[in-house]
């Protein structure tokens, strides 16, 4: 089940309006959402184990991997993750099977997210 980080406790970044971070620790994923003013989605990412899936409104969905060789493990500005040059269809079929085994009704956001992916994956 997903539970929401205290929000005291994520650092803001100058141009950021809201950011919002969900961690489920049964199935060891992260889910961080950035919101505009409205509190509508702007973008999000979905980390599972070593897959991620990044979605930016005007820019659609995009998958990647951990790099564990990048430094970003000892460096603190040092990009953590690569992109996939093609996207890659097990990482969204990972992620949509995840989040349709979690309860996600009681937050409006988590409702937001599962239908977005599960729009992606049945157009593709």
């Amino acid at each position: 089940m997903f539970f929401e980080i205290d929000p005291d406790l994520i650092k803001k970044t100058e141009n950021e309006t809201s950011r919002r971070w969900f961690r489920d620790s049964e199935a060891a994923c992260d889910l961080i959402i950035w919101e505009n003013e409205e509190g509508h989605i702007r973008r999000f990412q979905f980390w599972h184990d070593d897959a991620l899936i990044e979605w930016k409104d005007g820019d659609g969905l995009k998958t990647g991997i951990v790099d564990q060789t990048s430094g970003a493990f000892t460096h603190y500005q040092t990009q953590l993750y690569r992109m996939h040059q093609h996207f890659d269809d097990d990482v969204l079929a990972l992620v949509t099977g995840l989040l349709h085994q979690k309860n996600v009704e009681e937050d409006d956001t988590l409702i937001r997210i599962k239908q977005i992916l599960f729009e992606i994956a049945m157009s593709r």
